[in-house]
């Protein structure tokens, strides 16, 4: 394994200035890219980009032009005082983990700060909408995180009750994972776990993108998946013993 290695891309549009420089060095897991205005790949015309990744995912630094988009994750073990107070030595037997999230988009004047100590509490700032604050039992509200645009919480991060919002769709949960529903954008369905469950998605036009049925899962599901709207597949399994998959070029069938 070679300490570091380095490289440069040249020429992709024939002027003979570097498309990119690429620096890595393994036994630090540090890598480091940098891209002038227009050069990084499928990105023509964007400004100039340089990340820099530490022990990735645990350091993540992107710069774009003026904006910056700072991520940190630390895992922090904690000991098991019972089994060293028993003689046995101590003991890892949690890893909360710490984060932070700054995002700053210069051009807009906007500035994104998230921060938290899982699974006790996170907290942050959103440009949009304000701050926000969730502790551990108790719930409180989430901005930007996991993958939503909000979130509220009824006890956190286990929540007895999570309503949250992503895009054009708004999703409830009671006594989660267990029950659900969906609607919006297109969305429609709910579960209740592992019970019964029925979700549909139409795109802008109405047209099924897909429609999913379980029955006690997962001994018996139906699923139509037509997400690229030119390809539709249709799933059926009864756990463990018939499945088949079919589409208008593959059929698949499997028997215990």
């Amino acid at each position: 394994m070679p300490f570091f290695s380095w490289h440069e891309d040249f020429d992709a549009d024939g002027d003979g200035d570097a498309d990119g420089k690429h620096l890595t060095v393994p036994l630090l897991g540090l890598s480091w890219s940098s891209h002038p205005e227009g050069r990084e790949a499928g990105a023509v015309g964007q400004p100039a980009t340089s990340r820099l990744r530490v022990l990735y995912p645990f350091g993540d630094w992107k710069m774009r032009g003026g904006n910056s988009d700072l991520r940190l994750l630390a895992l922090i073990p904690i000991l098991n005082a019972a089994s060293q107070l028993a003689g046995n030595g101590a003991a890892a037997s949690a890893f909360p983990a710490m984060i932070y999230h700054s995002l700053r988009t210069d051009d807009q004047g906007r500035h994104d700060h998230d921060f938290g100590f899982l699974p006790l509490f996170v907290a942050g700032s959103d440009p949009d909408e304000g701050g926000y604050l969730a502790v551990a039992p108790f719930g409180g509200i989430t901005r930007g995180l996991l993958g939503k645009d909000e979130a509220v919480w009824l006890g956190f991060p286990y929540p007895l009750g999570l309503w949250s919002r992503d895009r054009g769709f708004e999703s409830w949960h009671a006594m989660f994972p267990f029950v659900n529903w969906v609607e919006g954008d297109g969305r429609d369905g709910g579960r209740i776990w592992p019970f019964f469950g029925h979700y549909t998605r139409r795109n802008r036009a109405g047209e099924l993108r897909y429609d999913r049925f379980h029955v006690f899962w997962p001994f018996f599901t139906l699923q139509y998946n037509n997400l690229d709207g030119s390809r539709p597949v249709t799933v059926m399994f009864a756990f463990p013993f018939f499945g088949t998959v079919r589409s208008e070029n593959t059929s698949r069938t499997t028997v215990l």
